[in-house]
């Protein structure tokens, strides 16, 4: 995981122009988070890895690869403890691996509110 994420961040810091070396941390602690559902432990290891200065950086980054990865994790037995979508119905206090997520749009989200008004216009 380590290696991918630091490839990963130094394939965009090639990209984009910029610092290979501070790409390629964030990077490194971005998928840990991401892939353990750790944004915490791994905004802790970036200080400690990388120093303080790349913090706001990490912790963004960690919480952002979080957020995204959805419920998954490379641990299948670790228990979900918080949604990370109110429009996502899982079990809260069951393992990852026995879960099965249901996509539940809310009352008033930006899709259902954009999928009533194309239907609107559609209709017409």
């Amino acid at each position: 995981m380590f290696f991918i994420g630091a490839a990963s961040g130094s394939l965009f810091a090639g990209v984009m122009g910029e610092d290979i070396a501070t790409f390629s941390a964030i990077g490194l602690v971005s998928l840990l988070a991401g892939a353990a559902n750790t944004p915490i432990a791994a905004s802790i290891m970036a200080v400690e890895l990388f120093g303080a200065e790349i913090a706001p950086y990490a912790a963004v980054a960690c919480v952002i690869s979080f957020l995204m990865t959805g419920h998954r994790s490379v641990y299948p037995s670790q228990i979900l403890s918080i949604k990370k979508s109110s429009s996502i119905e899982v079990e809260i206090g069951k393992e990852l691996e026995g879960i099965k997520p249901e996509y539940r749009p809310r009352r008033k989200s930006l899709i259902s509110v954009c999928l009533s008004i194309f239907r609107k216009i559609m209709g017409q």
